[in-house]
Order: structure tokens, then sequence, then C-alpha cells
């Protein structure tokens, strides 16, 4: 297609709010939208929130992600490290997170991680010390 088609057809496919139209996009099920759309997809976790939800949904507010994720709606995912306190982050919705998360890298896990895996199959969260004690480990640097 000509590039001034192109030009037009990506912004309003992405929801980027172009003008003062806005993007059409709003609350929870607007930040639903964008993440399914952009599923899989590795950006500067500090660009998430700053730079391509709030140009997708028009409301949008952190909280709403944040509230996506605490119910288990969305499912994040680190996929690499970046200069400073950023990192490469994926978003995903949980109910097609086994098509867009990448495979297992396949490595060998020792016996301290599967005791890791095992605690963690059971849903929850758990401070540091909480984990430690759970598998029983002495040794913080192995276990961090």
């Amino acid at each position: 297609v000509a590039p001034e088609t192109l030009g037009r057809f990506l912004p309003a496919w992405q929801h980027v709010a172009t003008g003062l139209k806005g993007s059409g996009l709003r609350g929870l099920d607007g930040v639903v939208q964008v993440v399914d759309q952009l599923s899989g997809v590795s950006l500067p976790a500090s660009a998430w929130e700053s730079l391509i939800l709030p140009a997708r949904v028009t409301d949008y507010n952190p909280s709403m992600l944040d509230e996506l994720t605490a119910t288990g709606d969305v499912i994040w995912s680190g996929t690499g490290t970046l200069p400073g306190n950023d990192g490469w982050v994926s978003l995903h919705l949980a109910d097609g997170a086994q098509v867009t998360l990448p495979e297992p890298s396949g490595a060998e896990t020792d016996d301290l991680q599967r005791e890791v895996l095992a605690a963690l199959a059971g849903g929850g969260a758990y401070f540091f010390r909480q984990l430690s004690d759970a598998v029983g480990s002495t040794d913080d640097d192995a276990l961090v």
C-alpha cells in the first residue's frame, strides 16, 4: 500500500490517539484490549505505563494495570535487562499466555529451584524470608 495509507491505518489499528478524537478505548476493558493486541511484545518496563498504555487508553491510570495483574487477568514476563533500573517486559492475557509466552529455556533445574517451583505452584506470593522458610534454604545467595 502507499505509505500515506499505511500511515493512516497503523495509528488507528493500534488505537493510538491522534488529535483531539482520542483512541476510543477506555477503562479496564481498553487496557485488556491493548494487552491482547500487544501480547508477547517485549518493551521497556518504563514505556508500558508512560507511553504505550496512555497513548491507547484515553483515561489510563496505572492502577488499572495493577488491578488486572492483581486479579490474575494479565501476567507479565521479564525478557531481559536494560541499563539502569529498567528491563524488557512483555504483558500477556492469562487466558492466552500459553500461546504468547516464550518456550521455557530447557535449562536443567537444581534441587533448590525445584523446591521454589513447588512452593510457588500452590499460588499466592511470598516475601523473601517466607520463601526461604518454605523451601528450607539457609543460603540466601543461592535462593536469590
